[in-house]
């Protein structure tokens, strides 16, 4: 197969590129760059599938509502259209779990998402994704089928979100593990095992939605247990300092802290896939050991 990967120098793009690399010597995989126009240039055919990776995410710079709907809207749509006209069977975009609009929150019944959420977008990122998945969906047909990935927090080594890093630096400084809001829990899905989904994906030419993460969702304290454990630093974890968490939950930092959004179990379970090849321990502790790796990324 031959594969064409968009979002040069992007984290999740590069390590897409790599596992399918390893996984089978027979799949050709190219990745273009799509910043500019010299992109339409590209001859798609004899190509069979295209995963777009490339996006403009949360930006801490002022970034606008049309370059946001530019990039993540009408760009997948135009190499797709493209990519369709040029005899390409299959398109894989990557979307997010921020189109559901659900907030990082201290509530259990609030912070999951089931099938009988609906999606309804409140930062310029999540809409612009929405409209994506809409206009994407649109141009599927028999010989053209649409995979939609709406991934959570992706983490791995030299990943630029940092999210597991941010916790390793708190269990460094704290000489105990607050334990507090154990039931609230946050989607992660590492690296290797969104890759080898990809991969699944595209062996196997599906079309639809997904929601892969790891093996379950994990609470704050879980990770930073296993952060302690990888660090061998196997710091204990207290009930008693937990209180001033709940006691302080109106802080912003506690609720980014300990707060979370998840899926349902059933909304990851695509039984078709054996994509789960590394645990969340495992992963956690790969990407606190190996975390300092530079990557050039461009999401």
């Amino acid at each position: 197969m031959r594969i064409v990967i968009t979002g040069t120098n992007s984290y999740i793009g590069d390590n897409i590129c790599s596992y399918i690399q390893n996984a089978n010597e027979e799949f050709e995989v190219c990745m273009l760059d799509v910043i500019g126009k010299k992109w339409r240039e590209f001859d798609f055919s004899g190509y069979d599938a295209v995963v777009h990776v490339a996006a403009i995410v949360h930006r801490k710079d002022d970034v606008s509502w049309e370059e946001y709907y530019k990039v993540n809207a009408e760009l997948p749509e135009e190499i797709a259209k493209r990519a369709k006209s040029m005899g390409v069977k299959q398109f894989v975009f990557f979307s997010s779990m921020a189109i559901y609009g659900v907030e990082k929150t201290l509530s259990l019944e609030k912070s999951v998402v089931s099938d009988k959420t609906v999606p309804n977008p409140s930062s310029m990122y999540g809409k612009s994704k929405y409209l994506a998945e809409q206009k994407l969906l649109e141009l599927e047909d028999d010989n053209f089928k649409i995979a939609i990935i709406r991934p959570p927090n992706v983490y791995g080594p030299g990943c630029r979100g940092r999210y597991i890093q941010t916790y390793k630096s708190i269990v460094l400084k704290l000489p105990i593990i607050p334990k507090a809001f154990t039931f609230v829990r946050q989607s992660v899905l590492y690296i290797d095992n969104l890759s080898r989904f990809v991969y699944l994906l595209i062996t196997d030419k599906k079309n639809g939605v997904y929601m892969p993460q790891d093996e379950f969702p994990l609470s704050a304290v879980e990770i930073m247990r296993y952060i302690s454990e990888a660090l061998n630093l196997n710091k204990k974890t207290s009930a008693f300092f937990g209180t001033f968490m709940y006691l302080f939950s109106f802080c912003s930092l506690v609720r980014k802290g300990y707060g979370g959004i998840c899926y349902d179990s059933k909304q990851s379970h695509h039984g078709e896939f054996d994509y789960l090849i590394v645990s969340s321990k495992e992963g956690i502790e790969r990407t606190v050991l190996y975390g300092d790796k530079c990557y050039n990324t461009g999401l």
